[in-house]
């Protein structure tokens, strides 16, 4: 799982996590995806529909733009 970081005043990557098998990859995105929904501030803008892929979401707070996404190994 991967997340990646924009602010206004540049951007950022951060992996957030090794290799993981589908479930834990899954169960990091609801989590990251609820801390930056509850404790700081985000709002979800876009989700991926389940039927295109991989989990991905797109939020925004105070023009400041986080994704958070799950990813195969090997892309």
């Amino acid at each position: 799982m991967s997340a990646t970081y924009t602010a206004s005043f540049g951007a950022s990557h951060n992996q957030t996590a090794g290799t993981e098998d589908p479930a834990t990859a899954i169960a990091r995105f609801a989590d990251w995806s609820w801390r930056l929904t509850g404790h700081e501030g985000y709002r979800r803008v876009w989700l991926r529909p389940e039927h295109e892929g991989y989990p991905m979401a797109l939020f925004e707070n105070a023009g400041n733009v986080a994704s958070v996404r799950v990813t195969r190994s090997n892309d």
